[in-house]
């Protein structure tokens, strides 16, 4: 799969993301690949592990995202994204949250799990730091409370510390809600 890994502070980190962001992942390049029966044969190959497909058999833009969704060369990456066709890369502009950032114009606050696996630490970070550069700071903190949106059981006491840090982060963000 495409990196399963993320680079912070220049130090590559293996990450294992859940079963469902790796098959939205493999939805959205399906979807993304210019020839129709390049993501049947796709598909064909993912559900039977086949070792190989025929020469020739799949698109230019097809065989890369293969190449993507099977390689597990973390330098592949950046050469695959490179050689993508223009208008991949234009869908790929239109949701990243980078494009309209700069037209938010109301108070954002990240909360954050650092173990959330659906999302590394380092990409709210660096939401948060968009934030800033587009002139709107976001409220940003992180909770060891929460297992991805939902409060995590049996929280002890070393969290204890975040429920407090939690109502003070809240506190601003209900006040202006009057």
């Amino acid at each position: 799969m495409i990196a399963q890994a993320y680079l912070e502070e220049g130090l590559l980190h293996a990450w294992a993301p859940p079963h469902e962001t790796l098959e939205l992942f493999t939805w959205n390049m399906l979807r993304l690949v210019a020839a129709p029966h390049d993501a049947t044969l796709i598909r064909q190959y993912l559900a039977e592990s086949r070792s190989e497909l025929p020469p020739g058999a799949l698109s230019p833009s097809g065989a890369l995202v293969l190449q993507g969704l099977t390689g597990s060369d973390p330098t592949l990456v950046n050469r695959l994204i490179a050689a993508l066709p223009p208008e991949i890369h234009a869908e790929f502009t239109r949701l990243s949250p980078r494009t309209e950032i700069r037209q938010l114009i109301t108070s954002v606050f990240l909360l954050h799990d650092p173990n959330d696996p659906f999302m590394p630490r380092v990409e709210a970070i660096r939401l948060a730091e968009a934030l800033l550069q587009s002139g709107n700071p976001a409220h940003y903190a992180q909770f060891a409370l929460f297992e991805y949106v939902r409060p995590r059981p049996n929280v002890g006491s070393e969290t204890l510390w975040d429920g407090v840090r939690l109502s003070f982060f809240l506190a601003p963000m209900l006040r202006s809600l009057k």
